[in-house]
């Protein structure tokens, strides 16, 4: 079992970043122990490997993910304020940690066997949320009741999960800003449009 020390986090962190502009495949061991500024056999004394890493960084991503989403089975209100803030929240997380998100979309493929094969199922109960919420306004009578859930709950994560790919930081819009706008444009791909 990993020893979780402020210097584990920081090699996690480092990590992540190389992995991110980098790439798994292209990063090794050295570029990290460079980074962290220890020795190549130092740095085995934090960590098993590379591929640990890399499932330390998609882990990560991934309980906060499954974290956020007890939250939001947890609130109370209609289908729409629950999408709206998960979106939101969902939103806002991807931007704060894109290095993370990144590594969890472009390098999942990199992990092994059964870590991928574990995460991967808890990632489908992620996705089968953001049905339910579509289904839910539905029968709520919130939502437009032709739609199929699962193809509107695809184009609502797809807005949530590719802001890592675009969003920068020194641009004039704030992380805020497109949270909002994107939890805005998520409940209207749902809603009925109004007949002009």
């Amino acid at each position: 079992m990993t020893v979780v020390t402020t210097r584990y986090s920081e090699i996690v962190d480092i990590a992540s970043r190389l992995f991110a502009t980098k790439g798994y495949g292209a990063t090794s061991i050295q570029d990290i122990a460079d980074e962290v500024g220890m020795l190549k056999g130092s740095l085995y004394h934090h960590i098993s490997g590379k591929q640990a890493l890399l499932e330390a960084v998609i882990q990560g991503v991934h309980d906060s993910a499954l974290h956020r989403l007890a939250e939001a089975r947890a609130r109370t209100g209609s289908p729409i304020d629950t999408l709206t803030w998960f979106v939101t929240d969902h939103v806002l997380f991807n931007i704060v940690h894109r290095d993370g998100i990144r590594v969890y979309f472009e390098e999942f493929r990199s992990l092994d066997t059964s870590s991928a094969d574990r995460i991967w199922q808890d990632r489908l109960a992620y996705d089968r949320f953001v049905k339910e919420l579509v289904a839910n306004a539905q029968d709520a009578g919130e939502a437009d009741p032709t739609l199929d859930p699962h193809a509107a709950a695809v184009g609502i994560l797809s807005l949530m999960n590719w802001v890592y790919q675009w969003y920068r930081p020194d641009s004039d819009t704030s992380a805020a800003d497109v949270a909002a706008t994107i939890a805005c444009q998520a409940v209207r791909l749902i809603t009925p449009r109004r007949k002009p």
